[in-house]
């Protein structure tokens, strides 16, 4: 199975802004899944997660808050749903989060199909690093060119990536970092799917 290292080696290495921004986005331009991931997770101790959830709210998404343990989220929703379905959930956590649903979703075949790394850098911008397919690449830096709101943009990601299409054999992956390193714990955008098994990000 590849790692995450294999993927940022064999895809696209971007190290600024491909394309000249359009004039304006329309969302409704973008992929779009058949159905929104069941779950979409924010951490509310951040006010750009904050952000992220109140978007995911306004597009129609099931966002749900928690404060940066996951414990009680696995044992009394997510546990019981993934072993009658293993369904997609999404969400914007730091690296902690992510690692432990991660692990448990890979008991039931799921797997990260999308990760975005969104750090702060020394001169206060946000670098964003991201792992996905192409179409999904394209549609992240249209988006963060286009609108410097980049908490609401990752939702906007979140609810048009279209990984319940996704096949293992099908489509080439890459990556993309729209600026340099920053701060060590980074808040992450993610989604964990079926869609994509043996392919995580």
């Amino acid at each position: 199975m590849p790692n995450r290292r294999d993927v940022l080696q064999g895809g696209i290495a971007l190290t600024s802004l491909p394309l000249v921004a359009r004039a304006a986005w329309d969302a409704s331009d973008a992929p779009r899944p058949a159905r929104a991931p069941y779950r979409i997770l924010f951490d509310d101790r951040f006010a750009e997660s904050r952000r992220f959830g109140a978007e995911i709210t306004r597009l129609g998404g099931a966002a749900r808050a928690f404060s940066g343990d996951v414990t009680d989220l696995w044992y009394e929703e997510l546990d019981v749903r993934w072993r009658r379905e293993p369904i997609a959930v999404a969400g914007m956590t730091r690296h902690g989060p992510l690692f432990c649903l991660e692990r448990l979703a890979w008991g039931v075949g799921l797997r990260v199909v999308y990760r975005a790394e969104h750090r702060r850098v020394s001169d206060g911008s946000i670098a964003h690093a991201i792992v996905a397919p192409e179409d999904t690449l394209q549609l992240a830096v249209d988006l963060h060119a286009a609108n410097t709101d980049w908490a609401r943009n990752a939702a906007r990601i979140v609810m048009r990536c279209p990984y319940d299409s996704w096949q293992p054999a099908s489509g080439r992956r890459g990556s993309v970092a729209l600026s340099a390193d920053g701060e060590d714990d980074p808040l992450i955008s993610w989604i964990i799917a079926p869609g994509a098994r043996g392919r995580g990000a």
